[in-house]
């Protein structure tokens, strides 16, 4: 199972020793990604996606 984060690297430091807590072994890796986003181009889309999600991009 993968569990993936994406977030600024301050926030993903902060967050380990909560996940410390939480599981007894794993692995953890951090790693500069650059994200490319894909949307529905369809007419109206957006305005549905943005209604569904809340408006919150």
């Amino acid at each position: 199972m993968a569990v993936v984060i994406v977030d600024t690297e301050d926030k993903i430091r902060a967050f380990l020793p909560q996940l410390d807590d939480l599981i007894s072994e794993g692995l953890i890796i951090l790693d500069e990604v650059e994200m490319i986003r894909y949307v529905d181009r369809t007419p109206g889309a957006a305005d549905e996606s943005e209604a569904a999600d809340g408006g919150s991009r």
